[in-house]
């Protein structure tokens, strides 16, 4: 769930606007910039309602300071101001939208959804055109997994998707960057809890094995299994292809940014669905010891 921060200085207005939030987001109030502040750097937060005018610095100048310590979160704001200058002032600072108290309510909620998929959008758009530089050492097969899982649990606090991982012994290491491919995981963990939101019992299995490359070379496999509905057949051939996403708000470089990563490390990815769930396959080249010599 999506966490929201919302700063202005009527308590009660706080007070309403969390009853009308909640559900759809985790929320986090306050009264001023400085205890606003004091939140962002003790938790993350994905965007913020911020009013114009606050008691001691105002809205603007707490947007400024944000921006100079490199904080990139979208922000709205409100206010019942009608100064121009404001509102430019504003906007220059990279502020996503702007509406004037009274707001109507679902207008509001729009706009903070809108918000959301925008910078989403933008994220998805720079990560994709900015691929990192690959950091390539020894990875535990094991600890990327359980890495992997812990993140992508954070999607699921209340623990009702079962997840099980079932390890082959002796496997060997790959020679990769474990934080790119950690990433990768995560991903296609997000989508098999999305694949099961809607099943009774819902059940994802990460499983893994020894194999072989197309050149005969020692591989492990990585297999992420779910029990969801399943997906079309013609989506597997081309779920891979940037910006194509059967997801309601989905942008599809998800799926692309995992099979460029892959393809760097010299393996390949595989999807296949029925009606009994989907499997994704990762097969990476193994390295025969915590060195990094070839297999």
């Amino acid at each position: 769930m999506k966490r929201l921060l919302i700063v202005d200085d009527d308590q009660y207005l706080l007070d309403s606007l969390k009853g009308v939030f909640a559900g759809a987001y985790e929320i986090s109030t306050a009264l001023s910039a400085d205890a606003a502040m004091e939140i962002l750097m003790q938790e993350p937060v994905d965007v913020m309602l911020l009013d114009f005018m606050l008691p001691g610095k105002d809205g603007v100048t707490f947007l400024r300071e944000l921006r100079e310590k490199r904080f990139d979160l979208p922000v709205v704001m409100i206010s019942g101001s009608t100064s121009i200058r404001g509102v430019m002032g504003a906007m220059s600072l990279g502020v996503c939208d702007y509406i004037r108290k009274p707001f109507d309510v679902d207008e509001l909620r729009f706009v903070l959804q809108r918000t959301l998929e925008n910078s989403e959008l933008r994220r998805c758009l720079d990560e994709f055109a900015r691929p990192p530089e690959l950091k390539f050492a020894p990875v535990v097969i094991d600890d990327m997994l359980e890495r992997a899982l812990s993140m992508a649990r954070r999607h699921d606090p209340d623990g009702k998707i079962g997840v099980y991982i079932e390890k082959q012994s002796g496997l060997r290491y790959i020679h990769g960057d474990a934080d790119v491919l950690v990433d990768s995981i995560v991903h296609l963990l997000l989508n098999a809890f999305a694949a099961v939101a809607d099943v009774s019992s819902p059940r994802i299995c990460i499983q893994t094995s020894t194999g072989e490359t197309g050149s005969g070379r020692s591989a492990v496999i990585v297999e992420i299994r779910d029990n969801g509905v399943g997906i079309p057949e013609d989506f597997c051939e081309k779920a891979f292809s940037p910006f194509y996403t059967t997801k309601a708000h989905g942008v599809g470089l998800g799926l692309p940014a995992v099979r460029r990563t892959v393809t760097a490390h010299g393996g390949s990815v595989t999807i296949e669905s029925s009606e009994k769930g989907t499997a994704v396959r990762l097969l990476l080249p193994a390295t025969e010891t915590s060195g990094g010599t070839e297999a």
